[in-house]
């Protein structure tokens, strides 16, 4: 009895550890300030950290700043940054909605991704004004008044509610990635099942117009109009002939380039070099 006490003891230990460190994972994988690029101040960080959890509290967005050296270029960091969201597990809600400034010191590049419903939130106009803003701060060497900016803006924006007037040419939705069963419904599942109605329908109209009059009239009588006469019947074997074909296999194999595509998911924003 005490053996099986003391294994049930180390049991319940183990599953403790093994969930403690997986909250701590959570915790650290979704922290709203990760600044890599060491931009700011231990005093500075806390502030801005505190800014953040506010900000998320008050939208119900999750508002997020991250600052590296990746040496991203213009052309990858619309990419890099939607995955590092994503991968993340950033978002609130079922929509994962939020918003993510990622400066890269190394490329001298930085990205505002809108997600879920904030991407509704910020048209092409507030968006550059967000831009612009933050640009001016990077350029200037003030990082911590860019990351005030930003948090800034956003709260200004959900406060003014979404925009009943402007484009939304930076909103890019991916449903394919996003919803895919309900894609592969909507684009294969149903106009298949329409297809194969129709062609059923004109399989059983063409053999119903075939034998509608099938044992009502134009019967042919078989026993009357046929006849059946047999002569010697011999088989005569003559030769046998087998051709064999030998196929040439290669046993070498040429490697190929890989093909990506499909994008990330639905995301909003845009970007500047400073």
């Amino acid at each position: 009895m005490i053996n099986f006490t003391k294994r049930l003891t180390s049991v319940f230990c183990a599953v403790f550890l093994v969930a403690l460190g997986c909250v701590t994972f959570s915790a650290e994988s979704r922290q709203k300030l990760t600044d890599d690029a060491n931009l700011l101040s231990r005093t500075e960080q806390n502030e801005i950290t505190q800014m953040l959890e506010d900000a998320s509290a008050q939208t119900d967005w999750d508002v997020i700043i991250y600052t590296n050296y990746n040496y991203i270029d213009e052309y990858d960091i619309e990419d890099y940054t939607n995955e590092y969201y994503d991968n993340h597990n950033y978002g609130i809600g079922d929509q994962k909605s939020g918003i993510i400034l990622n400066i890269d010191m190394g490329s001298r590049e930085m990205y505002v991704i809108t997600k879920g419903e904030t991407m509704y939130y910020i048209s092409d106009e507030r968006n550059d004004d967000m831009l612009d803003s933050i640009q001016a701060e990077l350029i200037s060497g003030d990082y911590y008044e860019a990351a005030e900016t930003f948090v800034k803006y956003t709260v200004n924006y959900y406060e003014q509610g979404k925009p009943t007037s402007g484009t939304f040419t930076n909103v890019k939705i991916n449903e394919k990635k996003d919803h895919p069963i309900r894609y592969s419904l909507i684009h294969y599942g149903i106009p298949s099942f329409i297809a194969g109605a129709i062609i059923s329908l004109v399989t059983v109209f063409i053999i119903y117009r075939k034998y509608k009059n099938n044992g009502k009239k134009n019967i042919y009588d078989l026993e009357a109009n046929s006849k059946t006469m047999l002569t010697t019947s011999n088989d005569i074997f003559l030769t046998k002939s087998v051709s064999v074909t030998t196929i040439q296999s290669d046993s070498s194999s040429s490697g190929g380039g890989h093909s990506g595509g499909g994008g990330g998911s639905s995301h909003g924003g845009g970007g500047r070099s400073f």
